[in-house]
């Protein structure tokens, strides 16, 4: 959720530093893991034309995830309950889970 390539990148790029410093201040679940598959966090946009970025970890795919299916679906609906608790009205999604481990 913090480091990584592909969409999550380029996000992360164009929302300046202080989106990465956000990233690092969500607290840990488990040790190094401040989101688990499936679930989402939200933080502002800050340089970004919008006002949140909602971040969610993807399965990955055959390696570690039992059930990929359940985890991605899990992924937008979490996704969609964050932005409906912060009374977000529009939200777009890049493409999930088709990068290196889709």
């Amino acid at each position: 959720m913090r480091t990584g390539g592909g969409a999550g990148a380029a996000i992360n790029r164009a929302a300046g530093q202080q989106l990465l410093g956000a990233l690092f201040d969500i607290p840990e679940v488990k040790p190094g893991i401040p989101c688990p598959t499936g679930e989402a966090r939200i933080t502002p946009g800050f340089k970004l034309p919008a006002s949140h970025v909602i971040r969610t970890v993807d399965p990955i795919h055959f390696f570690f995830d039992k059930n990929p299916v359940v985890s991605l679906r899990n992924a937008y609906r979490n996704s969609l309950m964050a932005a409906k608790a912060n009374k977000i009205e529009h939200i777009a999604f890049p493409t999930r889970s088709c990068g290196t481990y889709g």
